[in-house]
């Protein structure tokens, strides 16, 4: 019910409804493309592909986070009122977002596994690697949700919180392989973007989905296989992440109406 009313405020006396879900990562996935291809022109063939493929799963991490640090808040008065779990409020903000995330998800799948294929007249296939979503999906869910619980909390007692995120989710946009493509970087670099949650995520996503090499040449130089250590490197800390996050926010959510 919290969600459907997030999602009915949100899209309220608005024609396109959920579908603006789509306008933020495809304007700035076009905007970053035309930079690349027609004023830096860089030979990056497919660029477009990766770059929407990463930003999918990074909008909904940035999103998230965003939200959920006025998720509380916002709901100041309810939380003053009545009892319910606390837990709830940030955990709107990502299952609201996590539909926005379907929805551009439902569209790259198409694009990616249908489009490109196509395009490079092959028979339409789902490969194996693609059931490697779902590990992949799990760990974006639970880094999302810990640290949504966990900086819902902070920013509660500390308003500073909700700033001191804007200006790392701007660094970590060129810390995590967005913008750029993870495979070329050296063997040390990659690795280490695979060790944060929001490298493999975003990396993971895009080799789970987009064609390799066989049907994409020269997409990228020396290109990496989708790799299961990373992605159950990965899952595993987001579990902590997640635990960690329950447990903050267990701790100090009777505390939170006194603070607001």
């Amino acid at each position: 019910m919290l969600i459907r009313r997030e999602l009915r405020l949100r899209y309220k006396n608005s024609a396109l409804g959920l579908l603006w879900s789509l306008v933020n990562p495809v304007v700035q996935c076009l905007m970053i493309w035309y930079l690349v291809r027609n004023v830096w022109k860089l030979p990056l063939q497919n660029y477009s592909a990766y770059l929407f493929a990463a930003f999918v799963p990074w909008t909904f991490f940035s999103m998230t986070l965003l939200d959920a640090c006025f998720s509380i808040r916002v709901a100041g008065p309810l939380v003053k009122k009545i009892y319910f779990p606390r837990e709830l409020l940030p955990l709107v903000s990502v299952g609201a977002n996590f539909i926005h995330f379907l929805i551009a998800f439902a569209v790259f799948v198409v694009y990616s596994q249908i489009g490109l294929q196509l395009a490079y007249g092959q028979p339409v296939r789902f490969e194996a690697r693609v059931l490697w979503l779902v590990p992949i999906l799990a760990t974006m869910l639970l880094t999302a949700t810990g640290l949504s619980l966990l900086l819902a909390c902070l920013n509660c007692f500390y308003e500073d919180v909700k700033y001191l995120v804007q200006t790392l989710l701007q660094l970590l946009l060129f810390a995590t392989p967005v913008l750029y493509q993870a495979d070329s970087l050296s063997d040390a670099r990659y690795v280490i973007t695979q060790l944060s949650p929001f490298g493999v995520v975003v990396t993971q996503f895009q080799k789970a989905l987009l064609p390799m090499q066989a049907f994409a040449p020269r997409v990228l130089e020396y290109p990496r296989p989708l790799d299961p250590k990373f992605i159950l490197l990965g899952l595993a800390v987001s579990c902590l992440i997640a635990c960690v996050g329950f447990r903050v926010f267990d701790r100090y959510k009777w505390d939170l109406a006194e603070h607001l």
